[in-house]
């Protein structure tokens, strides 16, 4: 999926399937970078993701973090409420680009770090799964990579 600049909303069309995608945060400095979107995906399930890059001291090499949360479709009406999206008597639900928009007011830059604890304090299920790797660079080829166990 391409990447844009942030808060760029993107759609990316696979066959029948739509995928519809907000950067919410985007930062490179001293040799690491971090990025956090938003996407809506084809089977009605709401997922964050993030990545983190940076320097991987004293292993050498480059350290990896990334995470999802995922709410799963059902939950979603209560995370419109949560966000102040109300729909008319329940007739007119809330559009996707709508549910978009208000997660990237609320979630943009480092607010992004704010996302579990407001699934936690607003009773949103979720599902969570972290991963932390590094990687041996160009110079340190020996070193073997090492790799968290995966958290669900």
């Amino acid at each position: 999926m391409g990447r844009g600049q942030a808060g760029e909303s993107l759609a990316q069309e696979e066959g029948s399937l739509s995928t519809h995608r907000v950067e919410l945060e985007r930062t490179a400095r001293d040799g690491a970078s971090r990025q956090v979107w938003v996407c809506l995906e084809a089977d009605g399930d709401l997922v964050f993701m993030g990545q983190a890059l940076g320097p991987a001291a004293p292993e050498g090499g480059l350290r990896e973090y990334e995470w999802s949360v995922r709410v799963a479709a059902e939950h979603l009406p209560r995370l419109r409420q949560s966000l102040g999206l109300a729909t008319l008597g329940g007739l007119w639900p809330v559009s996707e680009a709508r549910l978009l928009r208000a997660l990237r007011r609320r979630f943009s830059g480092r607010a992004t770090r704010r996302i579990e604890p407001f699934l936690e304090a607003h009773g949103i299920p979720a599902s969570l799964w972290r991963r932390t790797a590094i990687r041996a660079s160009r110079l340190a080829r020996s070193a073997p990579a090492r790799q968290s166990d995966y958290v669900a």
